[in-house]
């Protein structure tokens, strides 16, 4: 099967919250079935995409996810293969894909977006009354 992917959006991925992550790859021009794509899901890394050609999501995850309770499926109307990945841990993802540069190292994107949030926990911890509500410490 020959596929041209949307390359305007490899892919798209949203946080559900507690309930998990999915991602949407989009296709166009063909009609797929499952034969035709290769989803592999771990606890710790995904790969999917089509079968013969290089996957559009690839590498180690933020967090952990509970393989049994992650599914993917074609969404026809959508044209896309959707993939929800059930977390293990119920917190906010940054990114759905810890890409790795080729010295091992995270992007610089990544690795700031990590940075912001691991100082703003840091802080909230050592700042207890600052919480999401804003506002000042008990007693000022």
């Amino acid at each position: 099967v020959e596929v041209k992917w949307s390359m305007s959006n490899a892919y798209k991925w949203e946080d559900a919250g507690e309930d998990g992550v999915t991602i949407r790859i989009p296709f166009a021009g063909a009609s797929l079935t499952g034969r035709d794509v290769s989803v592999e899901i771990k606890a710790k890394s995904i790969k999917a995409g089509l079968k013969g050609q290089p996957p559009v999501v690839q590498g180690t995850l933020y967090d952990r996810v509970s393989v049994a309770d992650s599914v993917w499926q074609l969404e026809r109307k959508e044209s896309c293969i959707v993939i929800n990945l059930e977390k293990e841990m119920p917190k906010p993802w940054p990114m759905v894909v810890a890409a790795p540069d080729a010295q091992g190292a995270m992007d610089p994107q990544s690795r700031y977006l990590l940075g912001v949030i691991n100082e703003g926990g840091l802080f909230l911890e050592s700042n207890p009354g600052m919480g999401a509500g804003g506002g000042f410490p008990e007693g000022l």
